[in-house]
């Protein structure tokens, strides 16, 4: 059954409450609704207007000759705001809940002029006029047959829209159900990649881990090849050197004989380094050859003047000195016998060969000896340092030095 509310004013309760009881005969009471605007003390109308046409099928606006609510001082209340009324049937339109004008008491539908703006599109409906008198079963009847059209007309557009609304929720659900399935599919995609992202990464670390450990194992081995490489050289130098050592270093017993010979050399080169004069400067050999060169000039000067001098004058004749008187001839010196040359006496070391280690110790510098009975004479030279070669101080050498100071 529809559910039917009522919107009238006070003013037009007479007739309102015959339609009523028509429509609660042909509907029920749980289908007719009126007195809405029965609200509590400090609730607001507006909320309780609106819950009260949560349900409702078709509004009936009952029009009488009042319904504008004309004022005393001028004015109507439909105009207000805040009219109960003006709300009842602006809310319903708004919701594009049916809207069903009743006329009654011969009035007409109002002008759109003399409504607000969002009351306007009630002027536009066709509207139901019902007489308080005779004609009224026939047009509340008439009245009933356009509500049930209404209702047959809402309840194809309610079954529509709720056929829409289910296929829009069913789309609205395969929709869901497709973004599900896509976001399912995404994120296997995204599990899958990361998978595969993780696979070529753990390769990739394998990879690197198997190359480190290669290079590390080759840096071992590099590093075992080239200590057991010098581990080699130094021992092949360490050989190198003791054999060096052993043919540098002479035998005990050749140490020991060689140590005599030794300490005459170091004593000659001390002293020839004692007796031999220190070089002379490069200056100072210059001055030697310029004071050879003038002396070489004043020589041929002076022979020259011998050879090309004048003769000198014959010498005066002198008395002539008579001669020697003789003497007695004086008899040649008698030969004496030529003395024989001292024999060297040998140094009480050579008194007995071969020499003895004892006696070997005890030679000093420019002692004599001999090693076997055959072998020549040798003399112990003071210990030092030798010069070998010419000596510094000789002429030419000291021209060669300074040839080669100057290059």
């Amino acid at each position: 059954m529809p559910k039917i509310a009522i919107s009238y004013r006070r003013t037009d309760s007479d007739a309102t409450g015959r339609i009523f009881d028509r429509l609660v005969q042909r509907y029920g009471k749980d289908s007719v609704f009126r007195d809405i605007d029965n609200i509590p003390f400090g609730i607001d109308f507006r909320k309780v207007v609106n819950d009260a046409l949560q349900d409702i099928d078709v509004l009936i606006a009952i029009v009488g000759p009042n319904w504008r609510g004309a004022r005393r001082f001028g004015g109507t209340r439909i105009n207000e705001p805040n009219d109960l009324v003006r709300i009842e049937v602006e809310t319903a339109l708004q919701r594009d809940i049916p809207v069903v004008p009743v006329l009654i008491g011969g009035v007409d539908m109002p002008k759109a002029r003399e409504l607000p703006g969002s009351l306007q599109g009630f002027s536009f409906r066709n509207a139901a006029s019902i007489e308080s008198g005779r004609n009224f079963d026939t047009d509340v009847e008439r009245l009933m047959r356009s509500i049930d059209r209404l209702f047959e007309q809402e309840q194809g557009a309610k079954a529509q829209r709720q056929a829409a609304a289910k296929e829009a929720a069913e789309r609205e659900q395969q929709r869901a159900a497709e973004e599900e399935r896509r976001s399912r599919e995404f994120e296997a995609e995204q599990r899958e990649k990361e998978r595969r992202q993780a696979e070529e990464k753990r390769k990739v670390e394998e990879e690197r881990g198997r190359k480190e450990l290669e290079r590390k194992a080759r840096e071992q081995r590099e590093a075992e090849e080239r200590a057991w490489k010098e581990q080699r050289i130094k021992e092949e130098r360490e050989r190198q050197a003791r054999e060096s050592k052993e043919k540098r270093e002479p035998a005990p017993e050749e140490s020991r004989q060689a140590a005599p010979i030794i300490d005459q050399g170091r004593n000659l080169a001390e002293v020839v380094r004692e007796t031999a004069s220190p070089p002379k400067p490069w200056w100072s050999m210059r001055r030697t050859m310029l004071i050879a060169s003038t002396l070489a000039v004043a020589a041929i000067g002076v022979w020259l003047i011998v050879e090309y001098w004048p003769s000198s004058p014959p010498p005066v004749a002198t008395a002539q000195q008579p001669p020697p008187v003789a003497t007695a001839q004086q008899p040649p010196p008698v030969a004496t016998p030529q003395q024989p040359p001292p024999v060297a006496t040998a140094h009480p070391a050579t008194a007995s060969v071969p020499l003895s280690p004892e006696r070997e110790r005890a030679l000093k510098p420019k002692d004599s000896f001999k090693e076997c009975a055959t072998c020549p004479e040798m003399v112990v030279m003071p210990a030092g340092s030798f010069t070998m070669g010419s000596p510094a101080n000789e002429l030419e050498r000291a021209s060669l030095m300074k040839a080669r100071s100057i290059r």
